[in-house]
Order: C-alpha cells, then structure tokens, then sequence
C-alpha cells in the first residue's frame, strides 16, 4: 500500500535507486572480503618465503649440530639478532620441549610481556601432528598479530628446533587498504548513483506512458482508409498522448501520400541507377577503342581495314546491348530479360579484352591455353557486361603510380570452365570483403555500386559460381566458372 502512494514514474525510480544501493553493498562487502582474504594469502605466501630464507641461513651456521640447549643461547640470540636486523623482523626459538632457547628481543621475555613457553597450539600442530609450518594469530594484550612457525632440522634430518616469526605490520597495512577501497567504491558510487539518478528519472518518463488506452485504436489504424480519433478529456499523459494521436490521424491521409510518392520516386532512382550503370561501363572502352582507330587511320597503318573490321564488331555488340537495355527502361522493365543460348564465352572474353587492352599504363595479357572455344548457357549481352565490369574493377584498383599488369586466364575440362582475372592492385580490406557483392556498396567516389551485385546475379543465373582471393597491396584474382553446354 505504501507503494501504491507514489506514481509508476516515482515506483520505478525508487526501485532502481534502491537496488543501486543494494548493489553497493554487495560489491562493498564482496571486495573488502577479497581484499582481505588476497592479503592474508599474500602475508602467508611472503612469511613462508622469509622463514624459508632464515632457515638456511640457520643451516649454514649451526647445520652441523645435533642438538641445542641453553649453552647455546648466547651464540643462538647473536645469531638471531643479526638475522632480525637484515629481515626486520623478531626471531624465536624454542625447544623440541616447546620452552624457549633464544630470542632477537629478549627484553619482552623478561619483562613478562611474553611467555617463555611456545603457544600450545602451534606446539600440538609441529611436535605431534609434524606438520611442517603453522601460521596463525596470536595477541600480546590487545595488540594482534601473525606469527609463523617451523620446525628448523639440521643436516641429519633432526629437528633441533622450533622457529617462531611474529608479524605485527600485517595489521595496520590491511585497515589501511580495506579503508582506502572502501573510500574508492563509495566515491564512485556517489557519482554513479547521480548518473543513475539522472538516467532513472528520463527513462520512467519514458516507458510510464500509458499506451494501453489507445493501444486497440492504434492496432485498427491503416493507410487508405479513414481513422478515427479518440476522445478523452483528462490533461495528463493520457491525454497529451491522446492529443498527439489526433494530430498523427490528421496527418496520416497526407503521409500516406507522401509515402506513396516517395515509393515511386524510390522506385524509379533505383531503377535509373541500375541502367546507369549498365550503360557507363561500356563507353570508356568504346571510346578507347574510336581513338584507336582514329590514330591508325592518321599513321596509314597497311592493316587499318582489318582493325576497322575487329572494332567495329565489338562496338556494334556493345551499341546492340545499350540499345536493349535503353528500349527495357523506356517499356519500365528492371533488366533486359535474359536471352540465353549455346555461348562461345572464350570468343566473348577476348572481345571485351581487346576493348580494354588500349587503356594507358596497364598491360592485359591474355593466356587461355589450348583452349580456342568453350560453349556455355549464357546471355551474350550479359557476358559482356559481367567481363566488362570485371576488367574495368581490375584497372580501377590499380594505383597510378603503379604499373599496372592484368592477366586473364581460363582452365576447362569436360564439366566447366574456369576464368581468372587477376591485377596488381590495391586489394581489398577484410571490411570490404564482406560487402563487395552486396547492392549499392562502393569504395569510389563515383558509381552506384551495383555492379558487382549485377555481375553476380548474372553468373549465378547462368548457373555459375563467382569468388576472388585478394592480398592487401598485391593484387586481387576474381574467379568466375561456368557449367559446360551439353545438348
């Protein structure tokens, strides 16, 4: 019930404040408890080591006993004192009998600040239990610390000894870190619980809308047809809310419109944009290849006729493909609807290499083998284009400082024939890669982007494959195979 006094906006944000609170409290009491228990395994792990090191300095000194007694304790407390001087800590010793042999601060002994029997529990964990370290908390009146116990042997494997290392640092050290992280989490939590606050208060303005009134009006509307508004008289969200859905009725017949006239226009841009590039890329090679001629012409080359011959078959079959594809769009058709027949795609692949083989700076090498004529199901057209925008690719990629090297290859056997297209260009980017036969992606600055996705529908409508392997900086190989004719 006392929930119910407050608004869904303030529910939330009490809510999600009240768990930020919790949150602190868990990460507070998790991290202080981590802190401590990662201490403790570091004090243990560095008392174990230290004793480690004051046991072999024992060994080298009296090793060699056999057993100790109070005749030794002066030699044992000089000893242990030097010791203690260069580890900074105290030292003691005490007996197989667990009565005390020597100490690095004897005085405490003395003045009955401290026993001078070893701690009962550390003697029942060595001397019966002959375990080999003991580490645990003893206190001198309030004062707590760690103290660390081994049994010290000498070189006849003997125990001699008890070795006791008392810890008093460890204490201060770990309040001080538990306070510093403590201090840390809660200077990060208070500007944490701000943003939080603040983020809290925009998003339950947000989701505390109250759509379930209008949700069934809102589910009946439709475009084409007439809606009806809602009528509520309230001046709350609700009805700033209801007012808005008036208004968007009101402007729904007029977008409705829009939306209709914008699908078209979309619809004709996207078409413009495939039949512009259908139609570009054939024009730089048909110019290239008028001003061939136009220079054999001014140098009287003896073979001029038999170049005009050759350049003029190719431009008619790429002025025929653009005379097609201009007809389609003018009858509002996507594509040229494809005209497949028995194909000779080798014949094809030099035609459109000759186009591109007078473009400046760039050599293109043809090396199709034995092989004089392959036969596919094709569109001849199509094949035009899919060679075209290959080659075109190709020479695009090449730098201009570069000289640029294009080969074109093919290999066949009696199930189909493969046709390679390799240059020397830039590569292309693992980005790009996965994007290269997507619609409307390009890296030019110019061009729709759409005819690697047209070459690939074209060969994939033909019942072919087309794939490339690229090399940043070396060069790209387009691969484009095809299914044998057979009839």
């Amino acid at each position: 019930r006392f929930m119910y006094d407050f608004t869904v906006q303030e529910r939330i944000q009490i809510a999600i404040v009240s768990l930020m609170m919790f949150l602190l409290f868990v990460i507070a009491s998790g991290s202080v408890w981590q802190t401590v228990r990662r201490f403790e395994v570091k004090n243990n792990q560095m008392l174990s080591e230290k004793t480690k090191s004051i046991l072999l300095e024992l060994n080298h000194e009296i090793g060699s006993e056999k057993e100790l007694n109070d005749e030794d304790q002066e030699y044992l407390e000089y000893l242990l004192k030097k010791f203690s001087s260069v580890y900074y800590t105290d030292l003691n010793l005490y007996g197989t009998n667990g009565r005390l042999i020597a100490s690095s601060r004897p005085e405490l002994f003395d003045k009955g600040l401290s026993g001078h029997l070893m701690n009962s529990r550390s003697y029942i964990e060595l001397n019966r239990k002959e375990e080999v370290e003991f580490i645990h908390q003893e206190s001198i009146g309030n004062l707590k610390y760690l103290s660390v116990y081994v049994p010290y042997i000498n070189e006849n494997n003997k125990v001699l000894a008890y070795l006791n290392m008392p810890y008093f640092i460890g204490t201060s050290e770990l309040r001080e870190e538990i306070s510093s992280l403590v201090m840390a989490i809660i200077n990060f939590y208070l500007i944490f619980l701000v943003v939080v606050i603040g983020l809290t208060v925009v998003i339950s303005r947000r989701i505390t809308y109250p759509l379930k009134v209008i949700q069934s009006k809102m589910g009946e509307i439709s475009l084409g047809q007439r809606n009806e508004k809602i009528e509520y008289k309230g001046n709350d969200e609700i009805g700033q809310l209801v007012t808005e859905y008036n208004r968007m009725v009101d402007e729904l017949v007029q977008s409705a419109e829009k939306l209709a006239k914008s699908e078209r226009e979309m619809a004709w841009r996207e078409m413009a944009r495939q039949i512009a590039h259908e139609i570009k890329n054939p024009l730089t090679p048909m110019k290239l290849s008028i001003q061939y001629l136009e220079r054999a012409r001014q140098n009287n080359d003896n073979d001029f006729d038999e170049k005009l011959k050759r350049v003029s078959s190719t431009l008619i079959d790429q002025i025929d493909k653009l005379s097609s594809i201009a007809s389609e769009f003018s009858n509002f058709a996507s594509m040229p609807i494809a005209k497949r027949k028995k194909l000779d795609v080798i014949k094809v692949l030099t035609r459109c290499v000759s186009l591109f083989d007078k473009t400046n700076k760039v050599n293109i090498n043809i090396d199709t083998g034995d092989i004089e004529s392959y036969f596919i199901y094709a569109d001849n057209e199509q094949m035009i284009s899919v060679f075209n925008n290959l080659l075109q690719n190709a020479i695009q990629s090449i730098p201009s400082k570069r000289e640029g090297e294009i080969i074109v290859g093919a290999k066949a056997d009696d199930s189909g024939i493969t046709i390679t297209i390799s240059d020397n260009g830039v590569g292309i980017t693992e980005e790009v890669q996965k994007k290269l036969f997507a619609p409307n992606f390009t890296t030019k600055s110019s061009g729709m982007g759409l005819g690697l996705a047209i070459v690939k529908n074209i060969v994939v409508n033909s019942n072919g494959k087309i794939w490339f392997k690229t090399k940043l900086d070396k060069g790209t190989v387009f691969y484009v195979s095809f299914v044998k004719y057979e009839k």
